[in-house]
């Protein structure tokens, strides 16, 4: 488990921070795929805030804890936070979100934070969301 958790986190780290080679070279029929994100905004330090206050509600509320590696928590909150301030909802950061016809976004399974399937699946079969921020409470 913790290799598949290191190897989430190097690759979410490549998408979440954009560097400027692997963002042009990530396109799906000639659309590029990543936006360019500066996350020393102070709209993204602002969502920031929002957004870990969000998780603490979804815990809360689904009598969920956060997995206990801070690394992976901390990943997938700028993770949702940027995919909020980019495309307007907390799309689950281990997605990729692409444009629709009609200019709106849209990610694989529709996953937006908390996900159907960590509801639903994820957390009461296995213990922990896909993405691994959320884990059965005690």
């Amino acid at each position: 488990m913790e290799y598949i958790n290191n190897t989430f986190l190097v690759l979410f780290n490549l998408l979440c921070y954009n560097p400027p080679l692997l963002r042009k070279k990530i396109t799906n029929k000639g659309k590029q795929m990543l936006k360019p994100l500066d996350m020393n905004t102070p709209e993204f330090k602002e969502e920031l805030e929002k957004t870990k206050k969000f998780t603490e509600k979804v815990v809360a509320s689904k009598n969920w804890a956060f997995n206990t590696d801070k690394e992976i928590v901390d990943t997938v909150i700028l993770g949702l936070t940027r995919n909020k301030v980019l495309y307007g909802k907390r799309f689950c950061p281990c997605f990729m979100v692409e444009e629709t016809e009609d200019g709106k976004y849209k990610s694989s399974d529709d996953r937006i934070c908390p996900c159907k399937p960590a509801i639903e699946k994820e957390i009461p079969e296995q213990g922990m969301c896909h993405c691994g921020i959320f884990v059965k409470g005690e």
